[in-house]
């Protein structure tokens, strides 16, 4: 990155946690107001920040969020493990009432060839084994992606985001490893942590004898809560810094769930009852404020560039706005992708937003690996 992006991304303010929030949240976060409640966000410049304004959500996206939120009776609370990994399973699938209500013309992103896709076990914590699941691009590999998956730390597995890693792996041109980690409530804290932070130290050790630097790291909603931990330990525990960028889709940085969050009441696809459930059953008890399970607490010193992701509609809203200028504070670079109306997982619905948010990822990727 040249030095004339980075002063462009790198705010010299500090503020709220540790950095200013120009442009994007004011003062009043402190004080616990939410940053989807307030009117007209101020930039440095003092011009509105059109992104968070209702008038910029788009048609499709008001009529996708209306079906979500007119079933919002069916799931407000699940209390049995089982009836969320039902709900939280496979890739995406669009309903024939979705693909009317979407953007025109889109289609379901294709799984990858079977030659691509392999899977490998190495050692994990407590001489466990943490599978981890491969993809290869068609040609040369130009560096590899390390890959959390999400699913509110208790569902879903690498496997169901098969069409999105062969989406990054081809048109980035990259190797894809993504750890299988252990599921809460019966492996809660620190076994998932603990399964991310075992995988990522073997890629950028061992396992790069295999897969080959420039590593990125990412992760969405859980994964992304992972990936930023697996993060600062690397650097704490292990003195190691070697991912040249994160790239952080609708994250949970906060396990005491932030004020967007509280607020957010039952609207699906993700209630803020639900968010209670899946936070204490991954606690399992543990501290909540420790930094070792909400990175918002911990320090960004020394991480790399960030492209943080979210929906404005999203109830972990306010966890990206604040981990952004976490980051920012500490002086380190970020970009912020904000999508107008986008709920949590828009991108796993058939919405345009959707599509360009998936699209900045690849870009994203595909810069890293080539700019390291």
């Amino acid at each position: 990155m040249s030095d004339k992006l980075l002063n462009e991304v790198v705010p010299t303010r500090r503020g709220f946690l540790g950095g200013t929030v120009s442009g994007l949240i004011i003062s009043q976060t402190v004080t616990g107001a939410s940053a989807r409640n307030i009117e007209a966000t101020a930039s440095d410049s003092g011009q509105l920040d059109s992104r968070f304004l209702p008038s910029s959500i788009d048609a499709a996206t008001k009529r996708v969020n209306h079906i979500l939120e007119r079933d919002n009776a069916d799931m407000k609370v699940l209390s049995q493990i089982s009836e969320v990994r039902k709900m939280w399973n496979g890739p995406p699938q669009w309903s024939p009432e979705l693909i009317k209500a979407g953007s025109p013309g889109l289609t379901l992103m294709p799984m990858p060839p079977r030659s691509a896709v392999g899977e490998r076990r190495i050692s994990g914590p407590n001489g466990q084994s943490i599978r981890l699941l491969t993809l290869q691009p068609p040609g040369p590999s130009r560096g590899t992606y390390f890959y959390v998956h999400g699913g509110g730390w208790v569902a879903q597995s690498p496997d169901d985001y098969l069409p999105f890693l062969w989406r990054f792996c081809r048109e980035a041109e990259v190797s894809v490893v993504a750890p299988d980690y252990r599921l809460a409530p019966e492996h809660p804290f620190p076994a998932g942590p603990d399964d991310a932070l075992a995988a990522a130290r073997w890629l950028v050790t061992t396992g790069s004898k295999e897969f080959k630097a420039p590593f990125v790291i990412g992760g969405d909603s859980a994964g992304g809560h992972l990936a930023a931990l697996t993060l600062q330990r690397l650097r704490d525990e292990e003195r190691l810094t070697p991912f040249v960028g994160a790239d952080l889709v609708y994250g949970c940085y906060d396990m005491n769930l932030t004020p967007s969050a509280r607020a957010h009441g039952d609207k699906l696809p993700l209630s803020t009852s639900m968010m209670n459930v899946v936070s204490d059953w991954a606690c399992g008890g543990h501290d909540k404020f420790d930094p070792k399970v909400s990175p918002l607490y911990g320090s960004a010193d020394g991480l790399p560039l960030a492209l943080f992701t979210i929906g404005t509609s999203d109830p972990l809203l306010d966890d990206t706005l604040f981990m952004n200028q976490r980051w920012r504070g500490a002086g380190r670079p970020t970009i912020l992708e904000v999508y107008p109306g986008g709920v949590h997982g828009f991108d796993w619905f058939p919405l345009s937003i959707g599509v360009r948010a998936v699209d900045r990822r690849v870009q994203f990727l595909s810069e890293r690996v080539r700019s390291a």
